[in-house]
């Protein structure tokens, strides 16, 4: 019998029972022996890019990119990548190069290898990037660990890239900012390390590559806490808020769900925060972790929204 699945963690609980692997699958990285890591992300023209809209050299810097991500959301070294590419027909080698070009440029950027892969024909063009990293310092930091107490911290800021696409594929003018975050993602791979240390590993950590909204999310249900954060201590840029007022749409809905943003979300005890707030300027306080489940926004400490599940990003359902 067919099952109607509506969201990609009914998908990953699926193969979770089909694996029988639930220690292991459904973090940001799988958790091998010894602290090594392993994620995959795979790039489908269509859904995740449009192809003469954005340059074949960004393309391959984000597929790099977002799998990288995934490390720094472990609180780890990245190592070694594996490239599998489907390639649509007429496809030309000089269109291969720039795309090879862009990946290997955001991997060295990050003292990562390309080490294999592999190529094929496909009707539309599909990136497949594999990372492997591991966890040097200390253990590798979960989504599922957060405790009532913590504090909710996040690097950078959100929704500049969701307004960076809007603005490519109206193609409206201006706004670099924007442009460059949805272009040219930057792994926060020495923050997560950073972190890493700072807490010895505990607290929960991933990163907001659906939105700020879905990773909050996903650590409250992973941790079985509630989670709030307070509207006014999400970091927006003054670009993303000009771009999404020309766009008529709201810059904070933008930051929640927008998606691709690749910033470093994180619940941590209330001495760590203090370590990372006296080591480094890279990470605001935007929330709290309470007793309780689900996700609400606060605006002037009173709840003004429970955050939707149904706003972020769907690969599933993007045509």
């Amino acid at each position: 019998m067919l099952v109607d699945l509506t969201t990609e963690q009914q998908w990953i609980e699926t193969v979770k029972q089909l694996t029988d692997e639930r220690l292991i699958i459904g973090d940001d990285c799988a958790i091998l022996p010894d602290r090594w890591l392993i994620t995959t992300d795979m790039l489908v023209e269509g859904n995740h890019f449009v192809l003469g809209k954005i340059g074949l050299v960004d393309i391959g810097w984000k597929a790099a990119a977002v799998n990288l991500s995934d490390i720094a959301a472990m609180a780890a070294v990245p190592s070694f990548a594996v490239v599998s590419l489907g390639l649509p027909s007429g496809f030309s080698h000089d269109e291969f190069k720039l795309l090879y070009s862009g990946i290997v440029e955001c991997a060295r950027a990050f003292r990562t290898r390309i080490v294999g892969g592999d190529l094929t024909r496909s009707d539309k063009l599909v990136i497949s990037v594999a990372v492997i990293g591991r966890s040097e310092e200390t253990k590798p930091m979960i989504r599922t660990a957060a405790q009532p107490g913590d504090c909710l911290i996040a690097t950078g800021d959100f929704g500049a890239s969701a307004a960076g696409l809007w603005l490519i594929l109206s193609g409206t003018d201006g706004y670099e900012y924007c442009r460059s975050r949805h272009l040219r993602p930057h792994p926060r791979v020495d923050d997560g390390l950073l972190l890493g240390k700072l807490t010895g590993g505990e607290g929960a950590l991933m990163d907001a590559s659906d939105g700020l909204a879905d990773a909050v999310m996903q650590i409250a249900r992973g941790s079985k806490v509630a989670i709030e954060i307070d509207e006014e201590c999400i970091p927006v840029h003054a670009d993303t808020r000009a771009a999404a007022e020309l766009g008529g749409q709201s810059p904070y809905d933008l930051a929640l769900y927008g998606g691709e943003d690749y910033e470093l979300v994180a619940a941590v005890r209330p001495e760590h925060w203090k370590l990372i707030e006296q080591a480094t300027g890279n990470f605001q306080l935007i929330g709290r972790v309470v007793e309780g489940q689900g996700a609400n926004l606060l605006r002037d400490g009173k709840r003004v929204a429970k955050l939707e599940a149904e706003k972020t990003f769907q690969h599933w359902l993007s045509n």
